[in-house]
């Protein structure tokens, strides 16, 4: 299959995965869509700014704060991809404490900060795996499609002479990410934090695992070769 065709057939399915999906389990239409604002100071996601919607969502916020069900804080964030919003928007917004926990796993493995360009101040978190581990990165992409402005990729390059495949995706360049910078690259270069056993959960773990981890006979085996011998041993 042609790259190309490729990159609109992942579009297609990160769209139905992170979108149409979302509504159906949530019973959400398009038209009543509800963004979590925690509390007035500290928001932990995105409101569309368009009037219509504005009205729309205050209508279902009173018909919500009835709703008695239960879910993990920030595992209901509905993805924003093709939004548009303000700087001031994205300095707003923090992590919730579950997407948070999946991107210190994924920094942990495979994810990594970047910055757009010279002049951007707020880093990005980027992620990518082959092509033959797609189906996790859709749904990484789908826990954390809340935060990114574009759909997963397909890119290539060569490796010890071969070519290869794999599928990417990045989140919008926010304050919210930024904060993770110096803890992974204090020294502009990713290292296993220091607090780690303060910042690793049950979540972290299991995306590390995902990650960087396989099945051996003689039990687990995460790969840590990107990492010095001293932090691959922190006590």
């Amino acid at each position: 299959m042609h790259l190309k065709n490729y990159n609109n057939y992942f579009s297609y399915l990160s769209n139905n995965i992170s979108v149409n999906n979302y509504r159906k389990v949530n019973n959400l239409s398009e038209t009543n869509e509800l963004t979590l604002l925690s509390i007035p100071w500290f928001v932990t996601g995105f409101a569309d700014p368009s009037p219509t919607k504005q009205k729309l969502i205050r209508q279902y916020s009173k018909k919500a704060s009835a709703e008695k069900s239960l879910v993990v804080w920030g595992t209901n964030l509905q993805s924003t991809v093709g939004w548009k919003f303000t700087r001031k928007e994205l300095a707003m917004v923090r992590l919730a404490p579950y997407p948070r926990d999946v991107i210190v796993g994924l920094l942990l493995s495979d994810g990594w900060l970047s910055f757009a360009s010279k002049t951007n101040k707020n880093a990005r978190l980027g992620f990518k795996q082959s092509i033959s581990s797609s189906e996790y990165v859709l749904f990484v992409f789908n826990i954390l499609s809340h935060y990114c402005s574009s759909y997963p990729s397909l890119v290539s390059g060569t490796r010890a002479g071969n070519r290869y495949y794999a599928l990417q995706f990045f989140t919008r360049s926010m304050l919210c990410i930024t904060e993770l910078y110096p803890i992974f690259y204090p020294y502009k270069v990713k290292i296993i934090p220091y607090n780690l056993y303060e910042l690793l959960t049950p979540v972290s773990l299991a995306h590390l695992i995902m990650g960087d981890g396989s099945r051996r006979p003689h039990g687990l085996e995460i790969c840590t070769d990107s990492y010095t011998v001293s932090e691959s041993n922190i006590d």
